[in-house]
């Protein structure tokens, strides 16, 4: 067996692992607080990438993924509700789209523990 073969063998053998061990077990919860509406085509693109990125690594809606979003638009009372029922959630990782999204979460959860990822 030549050199690369075998290199190409053993990463194959390395990365199925992950991918097994991400498909068993307990389901991990993935929030996102997003100003965005569920019609718009640059959030429907987001949240499909999201779940094609995880579903690569062998993490899948439904099975062993719960993705919860909460659309605030640019209504603050809509923040406010949205804002409390993510961290009500207890997930493993929220995601956030803008600031105010994001100091919404930081004021409701007083820790910095939360990630934001703002959009281009």
């Amino acid at each position: 067996m030549r050199r690369r073969d075998f290199l190409a063998v053993l990463g194959t053998m390395k990365a199925r692992p992950r991918v097994a061990n991400a498909q068993q077990g307990r389901v991990r919860r993935i929030a996102r607080l997003s100003v965005g509406g569920p019609d718009e085509p640059e959030y429907q693109d987001y949240v499909a990438a999201l779940r094609e990125g995880l579903g690569a690594f062998g993490w899948i809606e439904g099975q062993n993924l719960e993705i919860t979003i909460r659309w605030t638009a640019t209504d603050t009372d809509l923040m406010r509700r949205g804002t409390r029922e993510v961290v009500a959630l207890k997930p493993e990782l929220v995601l956030s789209s803008t600031t105010p999204t994001m100091a919404a979460l930081m004021r409701e959860t007083k820790s910095s523990a939360c990630i934001s990822r703002t959009m281009a």
